[in-house]
Order: structure tokens, then sequence, then C-alpha cells
């Protein structure tokens, strides 16, 4: 197919970033070999006595954690609708689950959408795109994790104190960003999609034909989508009329390919 970089079908070594950030977790994963099986236990000194509910709840989950290690595979199996029954009674692990379940549907949305939201909205390029959003997120997650460890530890907040804390930064997160949902631009008008060139049907298809494209025996499944000089957006430059298309290639030269 002859396809240069330049070209906007080219896709690329995609494969690249995966084994670079592979490489980079095996490396970092080399310094939890040389830890000790168990490591040495931290003596709290000049600290308040700890609640006696909590106290009992803690030697409870210990007892039953020991419990169930000294159990068989079968005796497991056979317990296991009990613990999960149980499990599933405590209302703190369920919260925390259902918290977990959110954010991970925040994250997937974002990490699947946004980059094609700002690469359409905003007519960047699709490396661009994903380049924005991670040097923001990423940077985000490691100073937000970071900083809330250090308030934790240098306040000394409780585990009710660290729920609060969260309460009160996701409400100031969705205040601050609740106006983000009047904001934007217009729609892009897409012939076929959701603008109508064949007046005379009122029909909608992406493969609707100028009449100077109906003799040109276009590729329905083709997407390279390319603007008119009104604005008007075709999925491919063939439904848009065009015989042939010319790109600048690495070299700086300049070709023509007949469509």
């Amino acid at each position: 197919m002859n396809l240069e970089p330049n070209d906007p079908r080219w896709v690329g070594a995609w494969w690249l970033g995966f084994l670079v950030a592979g490489t980079c977790v095996a490396l970092s994963s080399v310094p939890y070999f040389f830890f000790p099986r168990e490591l040495t236990k931290e003596v709290a000194r000049d600290l308040p006595s700890p609640d006696p509910a909590g106290k009992s709840l803690f030697s409870e989950l210990k007892s039953s954690q020991v419990e169930t290690q000294k159990l068989s595979l079968l005796q497991f199996i056979k317990k296991f609708p009990f613990i999960l029954w149980r499990t599933l009674r405590n209302p703190v692990y369920l919260l925390v689950v259902l918290g977990q379940v959110s954010m991970s549907a925040v994250i997937s949305g974002l990490a699947v959408f946004m980059g094609k939201f700002l690469e359409k909205q905003f007519t960047l390029t699709a490396s661009f795109a994903n380049l924005m959003l991670g040097g923001v997120t990423i940077p985000g997650i490691v100073i937000g994790t970071i900083v809330g460890g250090a308030i934790m530890r240098r306040l000394k907040i409780t585990m009710r104190g660290a729920v609060v804390m969260c309460v009160v930064c996701i409400l100031v997160c969705a205040s601050l960003t609740s106006p983000l949902l009047h904001l934007g631009c217009s729609t892009q008008s897409i012939a076929g999609i959701n603008s109508d060139l064949n007046t005379s049907t009122r029909t909608l298809s992406p493969t609707i034909l100028l009449p100077c494209s109906q003799n040109c025996s276009c590729d329905p499944q083709a997407f390279n989508p390319v603007c008119a000089s009104t604005g008007l957006e075709f999925v491919s430059p063939c439904l848009a009329g065009c015989k042939s298309i010319s790109f600048t290639t690495a070299q700086g030269r300049v070709q023509v390919r007949e469509l």
C-alpha cells in the first residue's frame, strides 16, 4: 500500500508502548525479591489506647484469618458460602468495593473516550491527544497519592477522618468540574450522520453520495475523514467527490494518490 508515517491511515508501532511499560514494571518489581518473608513489626509508642471495639474486631478478624489458613481445600470449599455471606453482610467492605468499582468505571471511561474526544473536538492528532491525557492524569494520580499519604501520616488521621477527607475531596472536585458540563464546542456536521444532503428522501447514511461521487464506486467500509471548505465532514475523500489526495511524506516530498 506504500503507506507513509504522515498518512492518516498509518497506525505505526502501537505495541511499542506496551513493551516499554511492561519492561519498566518488570524492572521496578526486582527490589521486591530482596524483601524478607516477614517485615519487622513497628512498635507503637506514646499512643493512646486503642478503641476496645476496634481492638476486638481486629482480634476477631485475625483469628478468623488464622482459622481459614488452617483449612484444607475441601473444608474451605464447604465453608466458602458462609464466608461469602459474612463478607457480603459487612457494610464497610461493600462500600469500599462500590467505591473502587465507581472509580474504575471513571478511569476506564476516561482512558477509552477522553483521547478520542480531545482528538475530534480540538482537531488534535491521536498521539498528541493521548500524550496530553497521560501527561495530566498520571502525574495527578502520583502526586495525589503521595500528598494524601503524607497528610494522613502527618496529621495522624483515623479511618473515620480518612473517610471524611475523601468525601470532602470528592465534593470539591465535583463542584469544580460541574461547570464543564456547560462548556464545549458545536457538534461537527458529518455528511450522512447528522447532516442531510439528500433533500428528496431525507435519509441519513454514512455512505451518502454527492452528484460528483456517484460514479466513483466508493468503499463503504473506508474511514478516512476529510472536511470540505464549508466545514462539512465526510467519512472518506471518495465520498466527498475527491479524485485524488496529496500528502507530505517524512522526507518532505508531496505525493498525490489517485482514488
